[in-house]
């Protein structure tokens, strides 16, 4: 307790710290055999956007961080580590986990949490695989993004491979969730289009950060980029199937960053006009809704890399999509409340950007087949809250999933189409006056507040039966001197002991 409340105050005063570090401590490069070509290609990448990002990647500075961006970096490292404790224990057994075990290879980074050591791409797959693996991950909502899979787990593998500097990584952090949210915020959610949106930008932001952890210069890490993006992608299908793909879409993602970086460090080169060309990314998926793209803000001011003051922790394990509903059922007043077993039926009103995605599964509901589907199940998440008063990775029960209060509470909700945004939730009770819930929708032009005293407890929670209290006070104290760490490798595996 009292290392959290030190941990606390000491944030507060992260901009004097960071200042102070800034004029004693220079920025560690990697000294790894990894060493990369120099300027190929120029002409071809340059005038292109990815030749942008690149320029822009290779040019960023720990020292032109702000403390702001610096302190949320460390809550997000923080908050990542619990999700990995948390998973990593749940997990031993799946298919997944126990392939990363069989498949050997160069022993180069841990899969943090697991006791396996793999090759960098594998442990990066590996981590944004846990990351997302019990739907705890941030969100971006910018378009919807589930960031830290795509940033977090390349950022941990590269760090080990390359033995970089606490500096650096906070850096490579910042750089990856600024690239992955500028690039996916002209189109928005990619959702009601029939993909995820992490699937498709997951892959630049993973080469992004691994490219500026390598030290790649602008013209390396715009092929890096190029290269990656070529794999974006990642269907939503398992949205509506209840299926468990979507932590596999991270992964491929995350390895596909990866690979492409140390690819482009070898001198292999990727499409200039990945993004804005006739069959680039842009252009393919705007044609569905015709809507123009504006490539120059994704570049505007990037050195301000504001990519972690953007996200927004989960408190709840279920979809992205679903938590406006739950933050505007824990805001209501305990007098306004209607008790599960007074609800006639619950609907859901919301415009068009929302139907495609909930209207056939509310019409015609099923009880979700697995864990990761009851998470992503709109009717099944809200009516558990309503059932049980919360709705964390422990409520998600193999009980839970065959409760049949759950499961007719669930079949009462159904949705209408209207023009209403943010969308609104009326729970009829059997008797009296309904209750008419507004989604509290993020704002995502703005920077998210910080919710430390709930991040820490959303930290216990999850670790509540993986580590002690003297381990939490050892993580905190240790993430919030991040930035003096000289070996990442060393800390990490330090760090790994702890998780295990």
């Amino acid at each position: 307790m009292r290392a959290r409340r030190a941990f606390a105050r000491r944030t507060r005063l992260v901009g004097g710290l960071v200042a102070a570090i800034c004029t004693v401590a220079p920025s560690m490069v990697s000294a790894k055999a990894l060493r990369c070509v120099e300027g190929r290609n120029a002409a071809a990448i340059n005038p292109a956007l990815a030749g942008a990002i690149g320029r822009a990647v290779a040019a960023t500075r720990f020292e032109n961080l702000s403390a702001e961006v610096v302190e949320r970096a460390k809550l997000t490292v923080l908050d990542n580590f619990a999700t990995l404790a948390y998973t990593a224990h749940q997990s031993r057994d799946d298919p997944y986990i126990l392939r990363a075990r069989q498949r050997g290879g160069a022993q180069e980074a841990h899969l943090m949490g697991t006791g396996i050591r793999a090759p960098v791409e594998d442990a990066a797959a590996g981590m944004a695989w846990l990351i997302h693996a019990a739907e705890t991950d941030d969100s971006d909502f910018r378009a919807s993004l589930r960031a830290s899979p795509v940033v977090m787990g390349p950022a941990l593998a590269m760090a080990q491979a390359q033995r970089i500097s606490g500096r650096d990584f906070l850096l490579g952090l910042s750089v990856g969730y600024t690239v992955l949210g500028r690039l996916a915020a002209p189109l928005g959610p990619m959702q009601p289009r029939g993909f995820m949106s992490s699937g498709v930008w997951g892959p630049a932001a993973s080469a992004a950060v691994s490219a500026r952890l390598l030290n790649m210069d602008g013209v390396a890490t715009a092929n890096a980029i190029a290269l990656a993006s070529s794999a974006g992608g990642g269907s939503f299908q398992y949205f509506y199937d209840q299926t468990q793909d979507k932590r596999m879409v991270v992964a491929r993602a995350a390895r596909a960053g990866v690979e492409a970086a140390m690819l482009a460090c070898r001198g292999e080169t990727g499409a200039a006009r990945i993004f804005e060309g006739h069959a680039g990314l842009y252009p393919v998926l705007g044609r569905l809704d015709g809507k123009p793209i504006d490539i120059a803000p994704i570049t505007a001011g990037f050195d301000a890399l504001e990519g972690p003051l953007r996200l927004v922790p989960k408190f709840y394990a279920a979809s992205a999509s679903i938590i406006p509903t739950l933050d505007a059922l824990a805001q209501t007043p305990k007098e306004r409340r209607i008790k599960a077993k007074d609800i006639d039926h619950i609907v859901l009103r919301g415009g068009p950007s929302i139907a495609g995605i909930y209207q056939s599964k509310l019409d015609a509901y099923t009880p979700p087949p697995s864990k990761i589907g009851a998470k992503l199940n709109y009717a099944f998440v809200v009516a558990l809250y309503l059932i049980k008063g919360s709705a964390e990775a422990g409520d998600f029960t193999d009980e839970a999933l065959l409760d049949p209060a759950i499961n007719n509470l669930a079949r009462r909700i159904r949705f209408e189409l209207t023009a209403e945004i943010p969308a609104t939730l009326t729970i009829v009770p059997k008797s009296g006056t309904p209750l008419v819930l507004t989604s509290i929708e993020s704002d995502s032009r703005q920077t998210e507040p910080v919710m430390l005293k709930a991040r820490m407890a959303k930290f216990r929670s999850l670790t509540r039966h993986t580590l002690d209290d003297r381990q939490r006070a050892w993580l905190f104290s240790e993430v919030e001197k991040l930035e003096q760490v000289p070996d990442m490798a060393a800390w990490l595996a330090r760090v790994e002991r702890v998780l295990q």
